[in-house]
């Protein structure tokens, strides 16, 4: 009886300090959220009177975000080598915290840059390490499911802002964006350990185990220690045994890698050029400037709400549907809407802007869904799908160096074509790219529903037609969210793991 109630402490503490973990590293996603979500509320208040910046000033405020983030996760990945994500997380608070202070005394144009840059720094800190942070600090079984609860937290954090943003002030509003960055810096620094991934790669061995047991709430963890000491010491020699050069030059000289890399660009392209990422900026603006049935505060509010249901739900239909029909329905309905929402601006049809119809707030409500299950999740199951162990640094890089040039590049463009020529305009673009977007993803995505990754890296490398049928025709059992294994039944009935 004393023994049991000794444990009982003990367990209860262990599992404060995983779930402790895992909320400090949720808090992240909401934080890099409310830095997504930010320009839809604060671009309104950017035109006011209260600050006079013109539409092409706020774009550049909104945009210039992703440029910070690319320095900072090239930044990260030099400091996380030697400090560690620990160490990463508590150093990223620091540009956040000063990013959002400088936003909030901000009255100029250059003000407001300088501070949006500084905090897409400490944002690109943060993304992609918390992610792998998740992975590393979680039990096999649970890894896949964090990554997903990492991105429903971005839409937290995004649905967060287009709630706080529109009823208080940009200065306001900052104070409670740093307190979040506060919170997460202080769980950080005062429970949540280090990854033992990171410890044992360092040859701090007994501090990796001792992270590990308290991670796990048991002493018996020499398994899981074992293999994490295995995987870490075959990382290791292939760092030793082959430079950077010759790694970038040899995926590039593979074909299967090649064609990966190529599908994870034009898919994270797509994503954007799709018209969310002008959305993500401009819903209440374009709203508010036409005779819409609900407010435009209200749309961005409808649009996080979609995102994050449909993040949630979108792994178990990638799964049931396969990948080419479920990207080639979503690309086509968002084309189609874009289409249409740039019909109804020219006036041509539901009676244009000033009619005060309800086709742009249906079409809005089909395009966000039609994304969210499709467009938004896809680039990240080919990545893990496609993608070899060689390729896999170089393919991360090039997907997050694309979405930040995409990023900036289609929120400066949706302004400058909607100031110059007109907002129907700017809706015909999206919807012309991403139609040729589908028709390309039609010829280069294969389907890779029930294949192994072995049997992907074949049909990357050879050239026969990626729509060709699996060599299993299996019924899916467990639908999988990212990385998660699929059981299959094969024709004889046995079950098996792929």
């Amino acid at each position: 009886m004393d023994d049991c109630a000794t444990l009982r402490p003990q367990q209860a503490c262990c599992n404060r300090v995983f779930f402790t973990a895992v909320f400090a590293a949720c808090l992240n996603g909401i934080s890099v959220g409310f830095l997504a979500g930010w320009p839809q509320a604060a671009i309104p208040q950017l035109l006011s009177s209260s600050y006079t910046l013109t539409e092409s000033q706020a774009s550049w405020v909104s945009g210039i975000l992703y440029l910070g983030m690319l320095v900072g996760g090239v930044t990260s990945i030099v400091i996380v080598g030697r400090f560690g994500k620990k160490r990463l997380f508590l150093l990223a608070s620091v540009p956040l915290i000063l990013g959002w202070s400088i936003v909030a005394i901000a009255a100029s144009f250059w003000q407001f840059v300088f501070g949006r840059i500084i905090l897409g720094i400490g944002g690109g800190m943060i993304t992609h390490q918390t992610e792998m942070y998740l992975s590393e600090i979680s039990p096999r079984r649970l890894r896949s499911n964090m990554s997903v609860m990492f991105c429903a937290n971005v839409h937290v954090g995004i649905l967060l802002s287009f709630t706080i943003g529109p009823t208080l002030t940009i200065s306001s509003a900052t104070g409670i964006y740093i307190t979040l960055v506060l919170m997460y810096a202080t769980l950080f620094l005062t429970i949540a350990p280090e990854t033992p991934f990171w410890l044992i790669r360092q040859g701090r061995t007994d501090e990796g185990l001792t992270n590990l047991r308290k991670l796990r709430n048991r002493p018996d963890v020499h398994d899981e220690f074992d293999s994490i000491v295995e995987f870490t010491k075959m990382s290791l020699v292939a760092k030793k045994t082959d430079g950077a050069w010759q790694n970038f030059t040899r995926v590039f000289a593979d074909r299967a890698s090649r064609r990966a890399i190529l599908l994870v660009v034009l898919l994270t392209t797509g994503q954007q050029f799709s018209g969310m990422g002008a959305m993500s900026s401009y819903a209440q603006l374009i709203f508010e400037r036409s005779v819409s049935v609900i407010p435009g505060r209200y749309v961005s509010l409808l649009i996080g709400l979609i995102e994050l249901t449909c993040t949630l739900i979108s792994g178990f239909l990638i799964e049931r549907l396969g990948r080419r029909p479920l990207i080639t329905g979503s690309s086509t309905v968002c084309a189609g809407c874009m289409g249409l929402m740039g019909l109804y601006y020219h006036g041509l049809v539901g009676g244009g802007p000033n009619a005060g119809g309800v086709l742009p707030l249906v079409c809005i409500i089909v395009f966000a869904l039609a994304y969210g299950l499709g467009l938004a999740s896809i680039a990240t199951v080919v990545a893990a799908e496609c993608l070899s162990m060689d390729a896999r640094n170089i393919g991360a890089a090039a997907q997050n160096t694309t979405l930040c040039f995409s990023v900036l590049l289609i929120t400066k463009l949706w302004q400058v074509i909607t100031s110059s020529y007109g907002q129907e305009y700017a809706f015909w673009l999206v919807s012309v790219i991403t139609a040729g977007h589908t028709i390309v993803l039609l010829i280069m995505l294969p389907e890779t529903r029930g294949r192994s990754l072995t049997e992907i890296q074949r049909l990357l490398a050879s050239s026969s037609s990626p729509s060709a049928p699996s060599p299993h025709k299996s019924k899916l059992l467990v639908p999988h969210l990212g990385l998660q294994n699929i059981k299959i039944v094969p024709a004889d009935g046995s079950t098996s793991q792929s």
